[in-house]
């Protein structure tokens, strides 16, 4: 029992036929699939990035914020708080302060060093008012250094939006 020459021929034929074939559907699709997928995988590599830069900038915002509202505090407690409030709002700017040294612009460092050397300004005024005496010539004079000083808190305190409006912006 031998093969048949005529078959194996035939078959020969349908097999050379199936390999010249115009390629099938899914090989279209196979050879799309991979740039699909690489421009898909670039669109969410970009979209993480942006993602990431927008975290950023929220991130600085909250720490700059931060660094604004204790420096706010600190205004608002030399203009009318106690001298508990004071010491609380100071010690807290003081420390944002230091933050502010790596956050913020040298404009807005120089304000707040201002603001620092307000607090001292304000606090050997009131001093020196406590320490002199009603009937005192010099009272007068004390008492005009403490309203130039609130009034410069006041001025700072106005002053204070308009300073922290360039580092509180959030631009995506």
């Amino acid at each position: 029992m031998g093969s048949d020459p005529i078959i194996d021929a035939i078959s020969t034929e349908k097999i050379v036929a199936v390999q010249y074939a115009d390629p099938h559907w899914t090989a279209y699709l196979t050879a799309l699939l991979t740039p699909c997928i690489a421009i898909f995988v670039a669109y969410i590599g970009y979209e993480q990035w942006r993602l990431s830069r927008h975290k950023l900038k929220l991130d600085l915002f909250d720490r700059r914020w931060a660094i604004y509202a204790a420096t706010n505090d600190m205004l608002a407690s030399l203009i009318n708080g106690s001298d508990d409030d004071r010491r609380s709002s100071a010690k807290n700017f003081r420390l944002r302060l230091l933050d502010a040294q790596f956050l913020c612009s040298s404009d807005t460092v120089r304000f707040l060093r201002h603001v620092d050397q307000r607090i001292l300004d304000v606090m050997e005024s009131e001093r020196a008012l406590r320490a002199t005496a009603f009937d005192a010539p010099e009272r007068p004079d004390a008492e005009k250094r403490v309203s130039d000083e609130a009034k410069g808190c006041k001025d700072d305190y106005d002053a204070l939006v308009s300073v922290f409006s360039r580092e509180l912006q959030i631009n995506f």
